[in-house]
């Protein structure tokens, strides 16, 4: 059976969609994912067939559906569509464009719901097809998995989608010159776009910083590579970190406003630590020291945090 899932979302809802397409994956079908097509890679990390959104010609769903749609969506007997804005005919468009069953899934759950966000989607989708749904939080399988390193490496990332969710840069720093001192570790201090553009003066600072190696705006690809030669790595609740998570990294999650039960990174690797009252400010750098200290033990964990 040939499953199409169609995501509309940020690097970490990408994410947690793909654990809800590899339980579907490991149910016996096929499994293609539509979506920005900024996300190739992260769909070739974990083994699934992709389609660019915007190279597929979807928006003729919202007018008269095009050839071109018609033909790709063509192969699929099952369409899943998370997006907040399909309506009934639209569902019913791409239905009938491929033959097949179609569906929407609101891309939130609702407010009361108070489990693992990948469960969330893999418990909506089960109830569309009728099929059981799974009793654990999926995750996706890379097809490259994190392996013990010889040295303590460990890589921070210190942005997220929202400047709420983030600790403070100054935190951050303190982590990172207690690592590269008292631990002696290599450590890696990941920008992306968001931050190199409202965090100007704090790139400049890790700048200053002895023994750490600054990566800018890395694609996909190499911050996967980065992050499975890692022992652990450090960040809020982002997409970096979600894809750490994902790959198997021990990975030490900050989190503040966000509900954790819901939002937290699928994987077996995580350690989450919530601020008091939503308070980023509320972690101490302690904490997040002892917390990489237990993940990092041997240079690697070995057991799930």
């Amino acid at each position: 059976m040939n499953t199409l899932i169609i995501r509309t979302g940020g690097l970490g809802d990408t994410i947690l969609t793909l654990g809800a397409a590899q339980w579907l994956k490991e149910s016996g079908r096929h499994v293609t994912v539509m979506a920005h097509g900024g996300y190739r890679e992260i769909a070739d990390l974990f083994g699934f067939a992709f389609i660019a959104e915007e190279e597929s010609g979807f928006e003729s769903i919202y007018s008269e559906t095009s050839a071109k749609l018609r033909v790709i969506l063509g192969g699929f007997d099952t369409i899943i569509a998370i997006k907040a804005d399909m309506t009934a005919d639209m569902t019913a468009g791409l239905a009938k464009a491929s033959s097949g069953r179609a569906f929407r899934i609101a891309p939130l759950p609702p407010m009361d719901y108070e489990k693992p966000y990948s469960l969330y989607l893999a418990e909506s989708i089960a109830k569309t097809l009728g099929i059981a749904p799974p009793s654990e939080p999926p995750f996706p399988k890379p097809l490259a998995g994190w392996k013990k390193c010889d040295q303590l490496t460990a890589t921070i990332h210190s942005g997220s989608g929202s400047p709420k969710k983030n600790w403070p840069f100054n935190n951050f720093m303190s982590l990172a010159r207690t690592l590269a001192g008292e631990r002696a570790a290599r450590v890696n201090i990941i920008f992306g776009p968001a931050e190199l553009e409202r965090m100007e003066d704090a790139v400049k600072k890790a700048g200053t910083l002895e023994d750490v190696n600054i990566v800018t705006n890395p694609g996909y690809g190499r911050l996967a590579a980065i992050l499975l030669k890692s022992s652990v790595y450090i960040g809020c609740d982002s997409g970096v970190t979600h894809l750490a998570a994902a790959l198997g990294v021990p990975t030490v999650a900050l989190f503040g406003p966000s509900n954790a039960k819901v939002w937290r990174p699928a994987g077996t690797r995580v350690k989450i630590m919530a601020a008091e009252d939503g308070d980023m400010e509320s972690i101490r750098v302690e904490q997040v020291i002892e917390a990489v200290n237990t993940a990092s033990q041997g240079c690697g964990a070995t057991e799930p945090l």
